[in-house]
């Protein structure tokens, strides 16, 4: 074993790419530059392997003019928690919200936990918007969606719910509810 190479070690390999050779690498042009970049500058746009677009102020936020907060959504304002025994091999409700009358509801992330293995499903409006998720005893799950996953427009009675069955043995399922209303 002594003879074969030690590749625990990192070597620090610095390349440099002639302009000529590097292509359109400045293609992003700030119209009110961030942190130490003047107006105008050119920058690389870094893209992941989605060809979603990262974004990344440096320094501190003071002193910009006109700075942008950027705020994911659905943002999640409205929490609602429940808890079921699950007692039974068919699906019954763990928690449940009421959409608001006109109120379009978005769903932004769900939490389950359980002390036995069950099958737990998201309903909108009594129909099934998800896979079967098994919930192993003992350890959260946590499920976020985007936004437009989904959505429903209440009426006053539509309702988002969490349902949950047992697999094997009695326990009890504890639900939460994530998601906000426009």
């Amino acid at each position: 074993m002594a003879d074969l190479p030690d590749y625990t070690r990192y070597i620090a390999v610095n390349v440099e790419i002639p302009p000529s050779e590097s292509g359109p690498t400045y293609v992003g042009k700030y119209q009110a530059a961030p942190a130490d970049l003047p107006d105008g500058q050119l920058a690389p746009l870094l893209f992941d392997i989605k060809g979603r677009l990262y974004t990344r102020i440096y320094g501190e936020l003071e002193g910009i003019t006109n700075a942008i907060r950027a705020i994911p959504k659905p943002e999640g304002a409205i929490p609602t928690k429940g808890s079921l025994p699950a007692t039974s091999g068919t699906y019954q409700d763990v928690v449940a919200y009421i959409v608001t009358n006109g109120k379009t509801f978005h769903l932004s992330k769900i939490a389950v936990s359980c002390d036995q293995d069950s099958w737990v499903k998201i309903l909108m409006a009594g129909v099934d918007k998800s896979i079967e998720y098994l919930v192993s005893a003992g350890i959260p799950f946590t499920d976020w969606f985007p936004w437009d996953w989904n959505n429903l427009l209440g009426d006053g009675a539509k309702q988002v719910k969490i349902q949950a069955k047992q697999k094997t043995t009695s326990g009890i399922v504890y639900g939460e509810i994530v998601g906000e209303e426009v």
